[in-house]
């Protein structure tokens, strides 16, 4: 044999043992184990409370004494798989504490009667499946004041000293289910019959003093579910607040599962956004309407998000395989989505990774995500919570007369709390005809949104109390406006109010149309509140703008300097005070001697000193206020 024909059977020989090697290494790296494993929860002292254990969530859990799994999976690799404890007490003298690995004296990892965690498996054989052993650990209440959930499927409650005595003082909590809209309504205590005399306190925390008059067991009563409900997302580990902003579809994410590259659909694409706390007070695009099936045990299946009215879902490249599912835990809320492949399911987490990245993603923890960045707090935008409020923008000074104001526009309804005010501009009765004809400013008035609620769609300036307005204050402002899942009727038609205001989504931008367009801003010169021609080339999205009605040219040199005015209550006008409506001929402000004055019909009658003089007898207004000529 020659050297020429060795070479190359030898370098061919090497090739196929190589392609054997990598053969045998892949057929390894994608075997198929048969994994086993057992997982007990035990309620604790026995016969003072029940627990169950399962993989899935359960409306109506069969409570028993100790529940135990044991079952086996084929999975490539070791798998994680996630379990869900629940713990009912059985004796109301006894009450939950909280949940004990490995043995009752073991490490506290809950303290909600309902959690979840995810469990590595990793025994191979089925006569040493991996073992976990969990404990709910009830306690004795022996004080004088006890505490009970009315329905511990919706909440439950605690008592940071169970075995009070007279005159000590006693705190009791209640926990509603928030991941599931569930609210707290109240206390009620039984009396020594049994019966109640209905609320005895909505506190919560409710703070008490151990005695003859206080002492009983005090249940905490919940609402039911809610299928819609309003909320607030705040990342627990970076503090920021998620929105959604545009509309594109995801990119496609590539992850190795089972040995297998598959597209997921789980990379948003300028969606998903977060931004910091001081920006979202706020902000429209962070309230998320949350829709799900309410599980009644901490655990929303089936879920979605929406804002701007866009949904989560319609995000994703593979929406109908990807709903959420939002399980309420010790350490925050945590939102997933699932994968399955080959009959095993991966869960993929939504997270904030912090730093420089603007935008949440969804992860597993394989993928190198930070555990601490998948748990959110979740704030249920209801009447009676102040925490993670959504409200007016509290960053604005344009303050007049102990008030401050800033403009909404938002695509839901809602109602406003904390003596907070909505205006709309519009014309009085006369109709739009009748100011065309005359082109004639001061028969536009604002008007106050009575009834308290806002319809959505309607852009309107907020007048709030001004000591609410501490931009530098890290405390929860009250300036509040609470979302309604309601349908608000219109108030005015939407062609009448001059006030308009944009959603932005799929980066549409407003532009500035500068011969009708004004924004409500202070006078750099003189501090006067007033609308004013704006100087940006967009307008802000979710703000309120004045659309001036369209004019010729040879009117908007004129219109355009007319409509410039004021906004404040003219504090003698009782006539519009009654009426709710305020003239803008009324609010012009200026400390310019020369300011016009104008009869009571709105007309302009002087300008000047000169001219003022010549006035006939009668009642003026010059400087919002009136002013009598004899």
């Amino acid at each position: 044999m020659n050297k020429e024909s060795y070479l190359p059977k030898v370098y061919l020989h090497r090739w196929l043992c190589t392609i054997m090697l990598l053969t045998i290494s892949l057929l390894t790296v994608t075997a198929t184990s048969t994994y086993y494993y057992k997982v007990t929860a035990t309620a604790t002292p026995n016969g003072y409370g029940k627990v169950y254990v399962s993989r899935t969530s359960t409306n109506n859990p069969p409570y028993q004494a100790s529940r135990t799994i044991e079952n086996s999976l084929d999975y490539v690799g070791k798998p994680t798989l996630n379990f869900k404890f629940y713990a009912q007490a059985e004796d109301e003298n006894y009450i939950f504490s909280h949940w004990a690995s490995g043995s009752a004296n073991g490490t506290p990892v809950s303290t909600s009667t309902s959690f979840n965690t995810d469990l590595e498996i990793s025994g191979t054989s089925s006569s040493s499946p991996t073992t976990y052993s969990y404990y709910a650990v009830f306690i004795a209440q022996q004080g004088l004041i006890k505490v009970r959930s009315a329905d511990e499927s919706k909440g439950s409650v605690n008592i940071n000293n169970p075995n009070n005595i007279e005159n000590d003082e006693v705190t009791l909590t209640a926990n509603p289910d928030v991941t599931n809209g569930v609210l707290f309504l109240g206390w009620k205590k039984n009396n020594e019959d049994g019966s109640n005399d209905g609320y005895y306190s909505k506190d919560n925390p409710l703070v008490l003093t151990a005695g003859s008059d206080t002492k009983g067991t005090y249940y905490a009563y919940f609402s039911n579910p809610a299928e819609k409900t309003y909320i607030r997302l705040q990342n627990k580990k970076t503090g920021r607040f998620l929105c959604i902003y545009g509309n594109q579809q995801a990119t496609e994410h590539e992850r190795t599962i089972q040995g297998s590259t598959k597209q997921d659909g789980f990379t948003f694409t300028n969606s998903l956004k977060l931004i910091a706390k001081d920006e979202a007070q706020g902000n429209p695009a962070t309230v998320f309407l949350r829709t799900g099936n309410p599980s009644g045990s901490g655990v929303t299946i089936g879920g979605d998000l929406t804002a701007h009215g866009v949904s989560y879902k319609t995000h994703l490249a593979k929406s109908n395989n990807y709903a959420l599912t939002m399980v309420n835990t010790d350490k925050g809320v945590r939102i997933y989505t699932t994968f399955t492949y080959s009959g095993v399911t991966f869960s993929s987490y939504l997270c904030d990774e912090g730093g420089s990245t603007q935008y949440a993603v969804m992860k597993s923890f394989g993928e190198g995500v930070d555990e601490s960045a998948t748990y959110w707090s979740l704030y249920t935008l209801d009447e009676s919570n102040t925490e993670g409020a959504f409200g007016a923008n509290a960053k604005a000074k344009y303050t007049k007369k102990g008030k401050y104001y800033t403009t909404m526009y938002t695509d839901f309804p809602y109602k406003l709390l904390d003596g907070v005010n909505a205006y709309y501009l519009t014309i009085p009765e006369g109709g739009m005809e009748e100011l065309e004809e005359e082109f004639d400013r001061h028969n536009v008035v604002f008007m106050q949104v009575t009834g308290g609620k806002v319809p959505a769609n309607m852009a309107v300036i907020l007048e709030c109390p001004v000591v609410q307005n501490d931009i530098n204050s890290t405390s929860i402002v009250t300036n509040r406006l609470q979302p309604l899942t309601e349908t608000v009727a219109p108030i005015v038609d939407q062609g009448l109010n001059f006030l308009k205001g944009y959603i932005s989504l799929n980066n549409r931008k407003e532009t500035n149309n500068k011969k009708r367009m004004y924004v409500l801003s202070a006078d750099p010169n003189n501090g006067v509140l007033g609308f004013y021609h704006s100087t940006a080339a967009n307008m802000t999205p979710n703000k309120a703008y004045l659309l001036a009605p369209e004019v010729s040219d040879e009117e908007e040199a004129y219109y355009a300097k007319e409509l410039t005015f004021s906004f404040g209550f003219p504090e003698e006008n009782t006539e519009n005070q009654e009426t709710n409506g305020i003239e803008l001929s009324e609010l012009m402000v200026d400390e310019d001697d020369s300011m016009p004055v104008y009869n009571l019909n709105g007309s302009k009658v002087a300008e000047g000193k000169a001219a003022e003089k010549m006035l006939r007898p009668g009642v003026y207004v010059k400087k919002g206020k009136k002013f009598v000529v004899k």
